[in-house]
């Protein structure tokens, strides 16, 4: 069975007014209760009121405190009312009071307060205005009694109203806390009018603790101010904060809790300033502040390069992502271990391979440094020490040029290398035009190779681990032997012709080149020799340059020969116009005559250009003269004359015929009758005064009266002129003029 712990019920009972007391309408009345309960007496706080006027519930928000007092405040219309309290436990048990007041019409004073506001808030030390208007039926105002009363401070004031019924006072001494306070305006019988409002005065807050974290704090840290012990705050409000911060005394711009680590440096001194605000005022502010110290640099990472390692690599430590918020310069010291043991003495950036081997593993430990502090270790991944594998050997295949018939030899002209210092074997591999030989030694057969083979020997060297890079070598199975060099037909040295055809004979299907040089430059012709290996060059020549002639023989295999025997000729300048193939001129039988009779008119001149440049080569011309005597004069006087080349030519001539009878004044002997001939010769008839007469004025003049005189004979006749050679054949030209009738 359940028993309660609480028994006795409460007793309850109406302290003010009094049962039957006569209270005024419409004036607030304050009833105040009181509850005893000896099961809850430490605990009358939790027992329930409820007020009744006339039945119906009052003061509904009404409570016992601690003491067991209730209040209830209510304004009585007139008449009777009936008042009752009831108490009820936390048990349910309850306990009834009740009274009976008389409520009398009265005229009580009007009052209403101005200033403040209800619910206005201040704060502690502002002075506040109070204000209000009154006014009463029966008494002036200032004849009424004032009285501002605070339920925590009591009577704040109670100056008389003015005559226009205004009353007000200032203060700035009201306790922190709710006020509820009531302007109370008595007249002179008894009567009181009431107007109420309730006051906050708030209280600043206190100073709070403030501490920059971290402490000790480097340029690379973020500052932060915490509230270590918040501002106090007399109404329970909540506490927000306002900073600022200082550097080396200045004002800056940061106005949040935090300062970036990028706007502190080494050796600053930071304050900050922490203001409390409990959204109404703000109380004393709390600071702290805080001197920068070195900040220590930061490495992100280390590699070792290279990224593959062998025993004659020098390793190097590659640090990376070096920050130092103090901007000192980039620095490090290491640290190198070899297969997991720090090496000693290995704190450069680099290691050299005498420390390690084969197979070894290797790394490297890197503390980044500014000359102050040291930041964390960062550690490299393993490298380990590849096996190194031999170098190329060096290579040749004798012959370098092998031909058909030639055995390959390969051979190592400089051995591998190891670095690790391993032993090292060879292995032979030929190809044969791009195809794998089955040929695995230093030799291929003669009976192997063929024209046009191209053959490549690859010596593999191995360490006993790995192969190295094979030494190579390629020769070509071809015809390297250079023809034999041309030989041209020997040419004339001089000519009358401006081409020459140069012939010789060389191997067969070669090409052949021509090479020409003169004193004003050089060139080139080819052409292919035949199956038989002869070759022919057709060249346009200029005048009066000397040509030297020689070629070269270029086989299929592109073998070139070396230089031929050289052939030179000169075209003749000038040009002998009447020179040619067929022997024109040549002879006596065949002269050139290539004008008509030359009159005795004396008004033509033959002027004839030639040269003789061969053995074989002569000169013959024939001029046909005619003889007319006018007027008793004979005018005919045929002359020749070398006006060019003395010296090198002179001729004879013939009159009426070239055999050597008709030689006209020859200058030889019996067996060269024609000797070393004339540069000039003449044919005329004139009277020069034989006979015993004088000559005539005229001697030209002819008189048949005596055989003593000139007679007017037909002088005419047929010219044959040879023009000889008398110096060593050259261009060297000559030049006739013949005339007749010119006296």
């Amino acid at each position: 069975m359940n028993v309660s712990k609480y028994v006795d019920p409460p007793v309850v009972a109406i302290e003010n007014p009094r049962d039957g007391t006569i209270v005024d309408a419409n004036v607030p009345v304050v009833m105040t209760g009181r509850v005893i309960d000896e099961s809850y007496e430490d605990e009358l706080h939790l027992i329930n009121v409820l007020w009744a006027v006339n039945g119906g519930q009052v003061c509904d928000t009404a409570v016992f405190d601690v003491t067991g007092l209730s209040s209830c405040e209510h304004t009585f219309e007139a008449g009777t009312a009936t008042v009752d309290i009831t108490a009820t436990d936390p048990a349910g048990q309850t306990a009834f009071a009740t009274i009976e007041l008389v409520v009398e019409a009265g005229n009580a004073p009007e009052v209403e307060i101005l200033t403040p506001s209800t619910g206005d808030r201040v704060n502690d030390g502002d002075i506040v205005l109070f204000s209000a208007t009154v006014a009463d039926i029966e008494d002036a105002p200032s004849a009424l009694t004032v009285s501002w009363e605070s339920d925590l401070d009591g009577v704040l004031n109670d100056d008389s109203a003015a005559s226009s019924g205004d009353v007000e006072f200032a203060t700035d001494t009201l306790s922190v806390g709710t006020h509820s306070i009531s302007l109370n305006i008595t007249d002179s019988d008894g009567n009181t009018g009431v107007d109420r409002l309730t006051l906050f005065v708030n209280g600043p807050p206190g100073a709070p603790v403030v501490q920059i974290t971290p402490d000790p704090a480097g340029a690379d840290d973020t500052l932060r101010a915490t509230i270590v012990t918040d501002a106090p705050d007399p109404n329970g409000d909540a506490i927000t904060y306002t900073y600022a911060w200082y550097r080396n005394g200045a004002p800056t711009t940061h106005a949040g809790d935090t300062v970036p680590a990028a706007d502190t440096a080494r050796g600053d001194v930071w304050e900050v300033e922490a203001t409390p605000s409990d959204g109404f005022d703000t109380g004393p502010l709390g600071s702290d502040d805080i001197v920068i110290g070195n900040a220590a640099p930061t490495v992100s990472s280390v590699t070792i390069s290279p990224s593959t390692a062998y025993t004659n690599d020098t390793l190097t430590a590659v640090p990376s992502g070096y920050s130092d918020s103090d901007g000192d310069p980039e620095a490090y010291r290491y640290q190198w271990a070899l297969n997991g043991s720090d090496i000693a003495g290995a704190t450069d950036v680099t290691l050299a391979g005498t420390y390690f081997s084969k197979g070894d593993d290797l790394t490297v430990t890197v503390i980044p440094w500014d000359g102050s502090s040291a930041g964390s270790a960062v550690t490299s991944g393993v490298r380990e020490i590849q096996n190194s594998t031999p170098t190329a050997p060096t290579v040749a295949i004798t012959p370098e040029y092998p031909e058909d018939d030639d055995a390959l030899q390969c051979s190592i002209v400089a051995n591998s290398t190891d670095a690790d210092g391993d032993a090292i074997t060879y292995s032979y591999a030929w190809t044969n035009n791009g195809t794998p030989s089955a040929t695995t030694t230093a030799n291929v057969s003669a009976s192997d190779t063929s024209n046009a083979d191209i053959w490549v020997c690859n010596i593999t060297p191995n360490d006993g681990t790995a192969d190295g890079t094979a030494g190579t070598d390629t020769v070509e199975v071809n015809d390297y032997t250079a023809p034999d060099a041309p030989v041209l037909t020997a040419i004339d040295t001089f000519r009358n012709e401006d081409t020459v055809t140069i012939v010789g004979t060389s191997e067969a299907f070669a090409t052949v080149t021509l090479y020409w040089t003169t004193s004003s430059g050089s060139g080139t012709d080819t052409t292919t020799a035949n199956a038989a290996g002869g070759f022919s060059f057709s060249e346009t020549l200029t005048r009066a340059l000397t040509y030297s002639f020689y070629a070269t023989a270029t086989d299929s295999e592109g073998n070139t020969s070396g230089v031929s025997n050289t052939v030179g000729t000169e075209a003749c300048d000038p040009w002998d116009e009447y020179e040619d193939s067929a022997g024109y001129g040549d002879t006596c039988t065949n002269p050139v005559i290539d004008w008509s009779a030359l009159s005795d008119a004396g008004t033509t001149t033959l002027s004839v250009v030639g040269n003789i440049i061969a053995t074989g080569d002569d000169d013959w011309y024939l001029v046909e003269t005619s003889d007319t005597a006018t007027s008793g004069i004979n005018y005919y006087n045929f002359h020749v004359e070398l006006v060019d080349g003395s010296g090198d030519y002179a001729f004879v001539v013939y009159d009426g015929g070239c055999t050597e009878s008709y030689l006209d004044c020859g200058s030889g002997s019996s067996s060269d009758p024609e000797g070393s001939g004339y540069t000039e010769y003449q044919y005329y008839a004139q009277d020069v005064g034989d006979g015993g007469h004088s000559i005539p004025t005229e001697p030209r003049a002819c008189d048949a009266a005596s055989a003593s005189y000139n007679e007017c004979d037909d002088l005419s006749s047929d010219y044959y002129i040879h023009v000889i050679r008398l110096s060593a054949y050259s261009c060297a030209n000559y030049e006739l003029e013949i005339t007749n009738g010119v006296w």
